[in-house]
C-alpha cells in the first residue's frame, strides 16, 4: 500500500489522495474468469486463459477484458462489507468510529459500477448514510484534537485526508478569532516624510511677515 504520511496527508486535498489510491487499487491482482479461449496482449501485459479458467490479472486490465466480453472480474463482497460497516456504525453511536480498511471506499466504488438501477439505488443510499454518519463524527473530532495514529487506523484514506483538513481550517479560524493586537487595529504602518530641500520644515513662514506679504 502507497505510503501516506501524516505530513503528505495533511498538504494533500482530498480529492487528490482519492485519485492517488484509486492508481494503487488499479494495480492490485483480482481474479478474472474468462467466458471464452483467448491470448491477447493488454497495456503491455499478456494475458491468456480458455474459456472457464480463472486467471489473475491486474484490476486495471480486467476492466479492459471485461470492456471487450472476455469474461468477468471476481471482486470483493463489497456490498455486504458496506452493510455490516452501516449496522456497526449505527451501533457505535455519535462518538465512537467502527473501524473501515483504507482502501474500503475505493473498492466499494470498483463494485458499484457493476450495479444498475435499484441496485445502485439501494447501495448509493447504504453509502450515503454510512458517509454522512462518519463525516458528523470527524467534523465533531477534528475541530478539537490532531488525527492520532489510533484514530487514523479507523478511517479510510479519504477520511484521514478530510480529517486533516478540518483540523487545519478550525486551528487557522481558532487563530484568527481569538488573537488580539495591542491596538485592535492590527499593524498598520507609519511612513515618516522628510522635510523638501528649501522649505521651512516649521508651520510658519521665516521673518515674520505673515500672508506672504513683502517689506515695503
Amino acid at each position: 500500500m502507497i505510503n501516506t504520511d501524516f505530513a503528505m496527508v495533511g498538504q494533500m486535498s482530498v480529492d487528490k489522495v482519492g485519485q492517488i489510491h484509486a492508481v494503487e487499487y488499479g494495480l492490485e491482482e483480482v481474479e478474472f474468469e474468462a467466458d471464452s479461449d483467448f491470448k491477447v496482449r493488454v497495456g503491455g501485459i499478456d494475458v491468456a486463459a480458455r474459456r472457464g479458467e480463472t486467471t489473475r490479472v491486474p484490476y486495471w486490465a480486467g476492466l479492459v477484458l471485461e470492456k471487450n466480453n472476455m469474461g468477468s472480474m471476481r471482486l470483493p463482497d463489497m456490498i455486504t462489507e458496506l452493510k455490516q460497516a452501516l449496522s456497526k456504525e449505527r451501533i457505535a453511536g455519535s462518538r465512537a468510529f467502527q473501524t473501515l480498511e483504507p482502501l474500503f471506499y475505493v473498492k466499494l466504488k470498483a463494485a458499484m459500477r457493476h450495479l444498475e438501477g435499484r441496485d445502485y439505488d439501494r447501495v448509493y443510499d447504504m453509502l450515503l448514510e454510512l458517509f454522512r454518519m462518519r463525516n458528523t463524527k470527524i467534523v465533531s473530532k477534528a475541530s478539537s484534537m490532531k488525527l492520532s495514529a489510533d484514530m487514523k487506523s479507523k478511517l479510510t484514506v479519504e477520511e484521514q485526508a478530510f480529517y486533516n483538513v478540518v483540523h487545519r481550517t478550525c486551528a487557522e479560524f481558532e487563530a484568527q478569532i481569538t488573537t488580539v493586537s495591542s491596538d485592535g487595529m492590527g499593524d498598520v504602518e507609519v511612513v515618516h516624510e522628510e522635510p523638501q530641500a528649501g522649505r521651512p520644515s516649521g508651520s510658519g513662514s521665516s521673518g515674520g511677515n505673515a500672508g506672504g506679504e513683502q517689506e515695503q
